[in-house]
């Protein structure tokens, strides 16, 4: 009987320890001094760092290395955690599993380099192995309005949504230029947007474009409509506008088109574009002194180093229109003298991006982005559209904040070698980690370079495309020109005939540019009108 009673409490005792075995999680929570926690307890003491306890529940067989890593997490010591990951996790087998790779990611993202965290989740973890336990640990370090979701080169896969949300599965897309040909794909985008927002609104136009580009205006233009009524747009009101005006100038509605481009204000980024697309609009109407009119704002010497070669091209067709032959003589000098120079300067670009020029408009680009009107000299050497190119904006932004995210791996480096943490000193893999840092961020400058001499070389193309309609323009005043003199010479016993076309005539309240006084008024540009009463006929003198 005494056997049985001895047996029954060894096996009672074997349980209850087997239920403590369960129950706690280690040796440390076995042993550990109870007294301590109670009295952390009782004063308050705030715990910086995480619950780490179902994090280790990932890893079932850690060594006293790896289990000291999750005491630097449990403490909030996330900088001597990372240290500490690299000298014994990041090699192990544990560190070479889904989750362990993701406790790196979870790693940078505390130490503030989210960059480098995001990407690295992304690259290296399928979402279908990541625990919810630390898929949740990540999620709430990254808000859905965190501009890290524009920033960071992520590939997206739909398991990232359940993680995540489908707000940063339609800002992550967002980031794509999408063609013609990615309709269908932005119709999907649009399906995981949530109603009424500006995710919603930001697909949206990038449908009306793809839309318009495939050839589909009629749906195109209907999209636009109700995108202009959305409040939560972040599409500016000037740009939906010209693209109205485009779509109805490409569908012959050149009254229709020219109204929309007038809502353009001065003050807008756009008004340049607007003006001289209006000008086109007037000479598909058979009104060249409009277009003489539009395009005599865009010709002063205040504006030479924004406006394109094509503003030119076109003056000088409306000038020939309307027979002003010695306005059309006066645009050709005015092309040679205020575009060799500036072709000059993008070739220069072309064989060489990193000019001093550009390096100081990168710097100013990334402490703020500017607009053309505020690049002062800088205009004269760089492609015209600069500060309007989004993918040079990204990749400048993106420079940027790799190279912050570089200077907390290399701070985090030098303390290291420098025996600066109390728990761990210096590890290869960490010197590693911030060269690979470097390196990314040497690459976004080398794509910043790379696209600004896609500009150059586009820029340079376009001024060769147009210098070659100028030539027939040229041609034609010489032809023109030959004529009058055989009707001169005909007409040798009557008083003479010469074609004439009247222009610059304007009404007492209409101002002419350049003002009188010298100086621009920028407030009434614009306004220059031009009246053309007798336009090419023959009159005797």
């Amino acid at each position: 009987m005494k056997k049985l009673i001895l047996s029954l409490a060894i096996v009672a005792m074997t349980s209850a320890l087997g239920a403590v075995s369960r129950a706690e999680d280690d040796v440390l929570s076995i042993l550990g001094d109870n007294q301590d926690k109670k009295s952390d307890s009782i004063t308050g003491k705030e715990k910086q760092g995480v619950d780490v306890n179902p994090l280790k529940a990932l890893f079932p067989k850690l060594n006293a290395d790896q289990n000291m890593f999750f005491s630097l997490m449990q403490q909030g010591e996330f900088e001597k955690a990372l240290l500490e990951y690299f000298a014994t996790f990041v090699k192990s087998p544990a560190g070479q599993t889904a989750n362990g790779k993701a406790i790196l990611a979870f790693l940078f993202i505390k130490n503030g380099m989210k960059i480098v965290g995001v990407e690295s989740l992304f690259a290296n973890v399928e979402p279908e192995k990541l625990a919810p336990i630390l898929a949740s640990s990540i999620r709430n370090e990254l808000s859905d309005t965190d501009p890290i979701w524009k920033l960071a080169r992520l590939q997206w896969k739909p398991k990232w949504t359940e993680i995540f949300s489908p707000s940063i599965e339609v800002q992550v897309k967002s980031t794509k230029i999408f063609t013609a040909k990615d309709i269908d794909e932005l119709k999907n985008i649009i399906k995981v947007s949530a109603p009424d927002t500006r995710d919603r609104a930001a697909i949206q136009w990038q449908l009306v474009l793809a839309l318009a580009m495939g050839g589909d205006s009629i749906t195109s233009a209907k999209l636009l409509n109700s995108l202009m009524t959305t409040k939560n747009n972040p599409v500016q009101m000037d740009l939906m506008n010209i693209t109205a005006a485009r779509m109805l100038f490409e569908n012959g509605y050149m009254d229709a088109a020219i109204k929309y481009y007038k809502r353009v204000p001065t003050k807008s980024e756009f008004w340049l574009e607007a003006q001289e697309e209006m000008g086109w609009a007037f000479v598909r109407k058979g009104e060249p002194q409009n277009t003489i009119a539009a395009t005599q704002s865009l010709v002063i010497p205040e504006l030479q180093n924004i406006v394109g070669p094509e503003t030119v091209f076109l003056r000088s067709l409306a000038l020939l229109k309307v027979c002003d032959y010695g306005g059309v003589v006066k645009t050709l000098a005015m092309f040679k003298d205020r575009f060799k120079p500036k072709t000059v300067a993008m070739l220069s670009i072309v064989e060489k991006p990193e000019q001093p020029v550009v390096s100081e408009f990168f710097k100013k680009m990334q402490a703020k982005r500017l607009k053309m009107t505020e690049l002062g000299a800088m205009a004269a050497k760089l492609p015209r559209l600069v500060t309007r190119d989004e993918a040079l904006y990204h990749s400048l932004v993106l420079a940027r904040e790799l190279a912050q995210e570089g200077a907390v791996a290399q701070g985090i480096s030098g303390r290291s070698l420098a025996n600066g943490t109390s728990k761990v000193g210096f590890q290869a893999d960490v010197e590693v980690f911030k060269n690979n840092i470097m390196d990314q961020v040497a690459q976004a400058n080398n794509v910043a370079y790379g696209r600004i001499k896609s500009l150059a070389q586009e820029e340079v193309a376009d001024t060769h495309r147009l210098l070659q309609k100028l030539h027939i323009v040229e041609a034609e005043v010489l032809q023109q020109s030959a004529s009058l003199r055989k009707v001169a010479a005909a007409t040798k016993d009557s008083k003479a005939i010469e074609k004439k076309g009247t222009t610059g005539s304007q009404a007492r309240d209409k101002i002419t540019f350049p003002a009188e006084d010298g100086q621009v008024w920028f407030d009434e540009i614009a306004n220059y009108k031009v009246d053309v009463v007798k336009g090419c006929q023959a009159i005797k003198q």
